[in-house]
């Protein structure tokens, strides 16, 4: 007998659109609802009765009754038996597969099976849990702070995982299940003492579903303050986090013609609680293009509903030409400042939230958008220069020349610049370079390991402005704060700025010693533009700023390192350190905050 593994039975079925592969032989046209109705291929028929369902995956005839998944229909159409037809479905999308008939593999199957039903267990011990007297923090944070309804969170499967040491270890343990099992699906850890313990611990539980409803992961939240907010299983042969999205399970059955892309667990739920049912979100990562692909199965229309800080726009402009890789119109949902969109929700309401939502910005809108904000002083003026090069550099990496003209005319309204003006140097860019550079990245630099910053560039405006500013202890940065690649060159620069001899020919003449001169001048020279055009002249004010960005950045960094160390580190001893380091460095930042 031939085995093939579940986890590529899944991927082949995910990977294969049923109304695609169906509509290689059956003309599909007539629609009811969602569905999609053609004349049966397996009888004679003079009316459609085959009807294929996108979001549930199925196809039914309500006349001879056959039915089943894309595999199924395979097999029944191509008179294929059930490993012939997934070899027969994974060529069709370039998947390779073997298979393996020995015992080996049968082992690794019913391994497989075991995890799955192991994660259902431990959703129910989750569950149980949250019901209890433990659970009271837990229900006061869904329902009172959160202000979700049972309904809800029964339905999103939410637990709580107890504080004590290995309660759902000796939970499963009990159900037989191999302790080497449990390390594999990241429920348990071993402690260097050789004890076993659990890795979820005092946190609301987020069950994390494929598409088709079989349980994969867990996602735990904590409910006070600390880091890491967020923990999550780690990848297993049940589950690769690149490959799914939350709630895509509940967001399958809308009958939305679009889907809202969110950043996390509670900004669905939340969404899902108000009406918008059509809500899916990444998990940990910032979206694959295995996700989008997923996405493209089930809708051409996608709102990105990020959070509108700096982490939440690099995400955005990552996940956009994945989407429309895969053909799927992508628009940006642009949120006030201080909000993300569980927060928008439970101040404002849903109908401010969904009027939002229509008013979702098209992705070029949206890239243009940040770079007019790029190009805008704190006092809310606009560098112009900076705005048409940031913008024509935009423009220029779109490669419909239609959209490219369309745009032009608004960009030349904006600016008060003939068209034709505009469009001569879009042209030019893309004769001259053809890359696209991101409206938070000045600078492109030829290596990739080196480059600028932003916040290193202006310091580097003011340095030059006035080489006084590394005279005072305040204004002389800390080499620590800047990428160890460019702190050779800024211990240069600001030995010539305290011998005042700093100026543009020095600057690049030390920068050709460490690499390329990557254009800097025509870099730096609009923020120095800026700077002077500025009623703000005083370059002490640039430099702070500038400062404060360096660390900030520094902190954030060693802040994301110690969250993935912490998800890998295996002993307590290691993780109580890690936390201790983790708080010392959320005080860093908020005492910063504080000063800003």
């Amino acid at each position: 007998m031939t085995f093939i593994p579940q986890n590529i039975i899944d991927e082949v079925v995910a990977r294969n659109d049923i109304v695609s592969v169906v509509s290689d032989y059956v003309q599909l046209e007539k629609r009811s609802g969602s569905n999609l109705f053609g004349l049966c291929p397996f009888h004679p028929e003079k009316t459609p009765s085959f009807s294929v369902s996108p979001g549930k995956n199925f196809f039914y005839c309500f006349g001879c009754h056959e039915g089943g998944n894309v595999i199924k229909f395979i097999q029944k159409i191509e008179n294929l038996s059930f490993p012939e037809a997934v070899q027969f479905l994974a060529k069709r999308v370039g998947m390779e597969i073997e298979l393996d008939e020995s015992p080996e593999a049968r082992q690794k199957q019913a391994e497989y099976k075991q995890m799955l039903a192991c994660l259902l267990d431990a959703a129910r011990f989750y569950y149980k849990s949250f019901k209890s007297p433990q659970g009271k923090a837990a229900e006061r944070y869904l329902y009172q702070r959160r202000g979700l309804r049972s309904q809800v969170v029964t339905s999103f499967g939410l637990g709580y995982a107890p504080e004590e040491w290995s309660a759902l270890n000796q939970e499963l343990l009990s159900h037989s299940y191999p302790q080497e099992l449990l390390v594999k699906l990241g429920l348990s850890r071993r402690s260097t003492q050789g004890n076993y313990y659990d890795f979820f611990r005092d946190r609301v539980m987020f069950p994390i579903f494929d598409h088709l409803g079989t349980l994969r992961a867990f996602g735990g939240r904590i409910m006070g303050e600390g880091e890491p907010k967020y923990l999550n299983s780690p990848d297993s042969a049940v589950y690769n986090k690149g490959r799914y999205l939350y709630a895509l399970n509940f967001a399958r059955k809308s009958r939305s013609d679009h889907y809202i892309l969110c950043e996390g667990y509670m900004d669905t739920i939340s969404m899902y609680e108000a009406g918008f049912t059509n809500c899916v979100a990444g998990l940990g990562t910032a979206l694959t293009r295995e996700q989008a692909r997923l996405l493209s199965q089930y809708t051409d229309k996608v709102i990105l509903a990020y959070d509108p800080d700096q982490a939440g726009r690099s995400a955005a402009l990552k996940a956009i030409p994945h989407l429309e890789r895969e053909q799927i119109e992508c628009r940006v949902l642009v949120l006030p400042d201080g909000y993300d969109p569980d927060e928008y929700i439970h101040k404002y309401g849903k109908e401010r939230f969904a009027a939002l939502l229509e008013r979702a910005l098209p992705a070029l809108d949206f890239r243009l958008y940040l770079a007019k904000e790029e190009a805008s002083t704190a006092q809310g003026s606009l560098d112009v220069l900076l705005y048409q090069d940031l913008a024509t550099n935009i423009l220029a990496g779109e490669a419909n020349a239609v959209i490219r003209e369309l745009y032009t005319d608004k960009l030349a309204r904006d600016l008060r610049i003939s068209p034709a003006s505009i469009l001569q140097v879009i042209e030019q860019k893309r004769r001259g370079d053809k890359s696209q550079p991101t409206p938070t990245i000045i600078n492109q630099p030829t290596q990739e390991k080196f480059r600028l910053n932003q916040a290193t560039m202006i310091y580097l405006v003011a340095l030059l402005d006035d080489n006084d500013l590394v005279c005072d202890p305040e204004l002389k940065p800390d080499l620590e704060d800047f990428q160890p690649e460019v702190r050779p060159l800024m211990l240069q620069l600001l030995e010539e700025a305290e011998n005042q001899h700093l100026t543009m020919p020095v600057l690049l003449n030390c920068l050709s010693e460490q690499a390329p001169k990557l254009r800097l001048e025509e870099a730096l020279l609009p923020y120095l533009s800026r700077m002077r055009k500025s009623e703000l002249r005083d370059p002490a004010i640039y430099a702070r700023q500038a400062l404060t960005q360096l660390k900030t950045q520094r902190l954030e960094a060693e802040k994301n390192l110690f969250l993935e160390q912490l998800n890998t580190t295996p002993s307590p001893e290691e993780q109580a350190n890690l936390l201790r380091k983790l708080q010392e460095n959320s005080q860093a930042l908020n005492d910063l905050k504080q000063e800003v």
